[in-house]
């Protein structure tokens, strides 16, 4: 019979390690389960300690086991095996976390950045709230959009007042928010454009109505036909009646 050699507890512990502190044959984790290591190929059969014949199995798996093989077939190896890919999900969720938590770490430093610029330029500061709307900007429009869209904002609107500077406060997500859109979306930008046109015209304008009658044969080349009509209508029907006479036309 081939004589059990002892097993140190630095070797234990890696063994517990590689294994993620549980037991391979059901599961049973440390530390609800008394662990031990257990010989894949048992001593009894030439097995040794070398770290890949060792196995994590809880004490009642382990004392019931005696001197049976661990089969790479067997369910107790698909089981592993399943534990493994489970304890790299759990490692992926862990890196996926981290790299969230830089990634608002690092909003939250380049927001304060912005804040920093409107200050410059304004002498005011944006509010905490504007501030966490800056920071879902950054992250939903990028940070090269967010820094044109501020300048474009003060450019616009500052004309050295606190009055301006409110304004600008309040025109800057609007303005992000339509240059994201031209850079990925230019029909809806220009849709977007010539509804806010045509709203400043009219005394009644229902949003819905507009989407809903909107031309669906409308393309971006036509966008200065109907911000031109836009300008001149009065109503709704108006705008629809003379895009459809220029439709044809």
């Amino acid at each position: 019979m081939a004589k059990r050699k002892a097993m140190s507890q630095t070797l234990r512990f890696e063994v517990f390690k590689r294994d993620s502190f549980t037991c391979q044959y059901c599961g049973a984790k440390a530390p609800e389960a008394i662990l031990e290591v257990d010989h894949i190929n048992p001593v009894a059969k030439g097995g040794d300690n070398s770290i890949e014949n060792l196995v994590t199995a809880c004490k009642d798996c382990n004392r019931g086991k005696r001197d049976r093989k661990l089969s790479d077939m067997s369910e107790i190896e698909k089981s592993r095996r399943q534990l493994e890919e489970l304890q790299e999900r759990k490692n992926m969720i862990d890196m996926i976390f981290q790299w969230k938590e830089s990634l608002y770490d690092e909003c939250e430093e380049t927001a304060i950045k912005i804040d920093q610029i409107f200050a410059q330029r304004t002498c005011r500061r944006f509010s905490e709230s504007k501030i966490k709307e800056i920071q879902n900007g950054i992250k939903k429009f990028g940070l090269n959009i967010m820094i044109d869209a501020l300048y474009a904002s003060i450019d616009n609107y500052y004309d050295g007042s606190k009055e301006s500077a409110e304004k600008v406060a309040g025109k800057y997500i609007g303005i992000a928010y339509n240059m994201f859109n031209d850079n990925n979306n230019p029909k809806k930008s220009s849709i977007t454009y010539i509804r806010n046109t045509l709203a400043k015209n009219c005394r009644y304008f229902n949003m819905k109505k507009f989407y809903t009658s909107f031309p669906a044969w409308y393309d971006i080349e036509y966008k200065e036909i109907f911000l031109d009509i836009a300008r001149k209508s009065n109503s709704l029907t108006e705008f629809l009646e003379s895009v459809e006479e220029v439709h044809h036309g």
